[in-house]
């Protein structure tokens, strides 16, 4: 008795799981009922002649050292001019309140060319102050795109004396005042 209930057991198991591969399986009329499959489309935006990643436009640092980059076009050429306040109170001007275009002086000017991967990248070391900065594009002997950054360079003391200023006086609590 014990040997007819396992076959009947096995040929369950074996008819079950049978019946399930059969219907699993694909043929030529499962193919013909599927729609056709569309391939995503794609949109390709098209890139900017210049993009200007760093530095950010009216941004103070106490970082002397400032990485210049951007992307845009392979083979485009690109003029970085970085210019400085003539004035001798240096302290006179901040990012809110810009010397005017004729009182800066080129520092330096380097014409890059866009690499094959669309970018252009050129550490700068400067020292404390106001700097402007442009990114320009010429073509024929015409300015035909123009980027203008404002960096500030100040001492960590500078900054902290800022804040400080920004958020008030800080004070301390007393040693006779419970803490609860």
């Amino acid at each position: 008795m014990l040997k007819k209930l396992l076959t009947v057991a096995i040929v369950l198991v074996v008819i079950g799981t049978t019946g399930t591969v059969g219907y699993t399986a694909g043929g030529d009329d499962a193919t013909k009922t599927q729609e056709p499959k569309q391939e995503p489309k794609i949109e390709v935006e098209e890139q900017k002649e210049l993009e200007i990643v760093g530095p950010e436009d009216k941004k103070t640092t106490t970082n002397n050292i400032v990485l210049l980059s951007g992307i845009g076009k392979e083979g485009t050429n690109v003029i970085i001019e970085v210019y400085s306040t003539v004035s001798i109170n240096k302290d006179a001007f901040s990012l809110d309140n810009l010397p005017k275009d004729d009182e800066y002086i080129l520092l330096w000017s380097e014409n890059f060319e866009i690499t094959s991967i669309g970018s252009f990248a050129k550490e700068l070391e400067l020292k404390k102050g106001l700097y402007r900065i442009v990114f320009s594009i010429k073509k024929n002997e015409k300015v035909e795109t123009e980027a203008i950054r404002y960096i500030q360079i100040k001492d960590i003391e500078e900054v902290k004396e800022a804040l400080e200023n920004v958020s008030g006086p800080q004070t301390k609590p007393s040693n006779t005042e419970a803490i609860q």
